[in-house]
């Protein structure tokens, strides 16, 4: 035994390689896994050989999975569909950021907290200079799932599109945003 782990005989180790490689995991993986429990000197150079050498992986290594983009339509008109989510917190502060899809103009509010009712507020002062939109696309947020927002969107007749946070940043609209 080393510490908790158990020392593998020179007659084992290929076995344990291929049972630490089975689901074909990165170096990092198998390492963390191999020292959970197995050790013997070179074990490291010898997963990193085992990663390096193995047809699969060095297949998917260069055909990295594709992920399709979410691609919306190009909107017609002012306020047809806009995006929106909280940022931060940056230097103590919170930001609701909504962005109209037409005109690509970002309307950012520094906000004392993020509950729906300060959205909906922020959400009224924006439609009653610019217009109530047809579609208002966020993410999962609770602030954007709870009951209160969403009664606020239909009473206005707004449809509610609720994406998952890696379509909201795929779409180009809110991340420029969101930049260092």
């Amino acid at each position: 035994m080393r510490g908790h782990r158990a020392v593998i005989p020179k007659q084992l180790r290929t076995r344990i390689l291929q049972e630490l490689h089975e689901g074909h995991f990165g170096v990092v993986k198998m390492k963390g896994l191999a020292r959970g429990f197995c050790w013997w000197t070179g074990i490291d150079r010898e997963i990193e050989n085992l990663a390096k050498t193995c047809k699969n992986c060095n297949l998917e290594r260069n055909n990295p999975a594709i992920v399709e983009k979410h691609i919306w339509e190009p909107c017609a008109q002012l306020f047809e569909r806009v995006h929106a989510d909280f940022a931060g917190p940056f230097m103590g502060k919170h930001f609701f950021i909504l962005v109209d899809s037409f005109s690509k103009y970002p309307f950012v509010y520094i906000m004392k907290d993020i509950t729906a009712k300060s959205a909906i507020n922020v959400c009224r002062e924006i439609f009653a200079a610019f217009g109530l939109p047809k579609l208002f696309v966020l993410d999962n947020g609770p602030t954007f799932t709870s009951y209160q927002f969403k009664q606020f969107l239909s009473q206005n007749g707004t449809v509610l599109k609720l994406i998952a946070l890696i379509m909201q940043l795929q779409m180009g609209k809110l991340n420029v945003l969101f930049k260092h």
